[in-house]
């Protein structure tokens, strides 16, 4: 495994995260 690989595997699940939280908040100030 190189160290690419790993820091994609580490900071994937965060960057998804923030991602997910990022629309979610957006959808939720478009509808209201």
């Amino acid at each position: 495994m190189t160290w690419f690989q790993f820091w994609f595997l580490l900071l994937w699940p965060l960057f998804a995260t923030g991602m997910w939280l990022g629309l979610t908040c957006l959808g939720d100030r478009f509808i209201r």
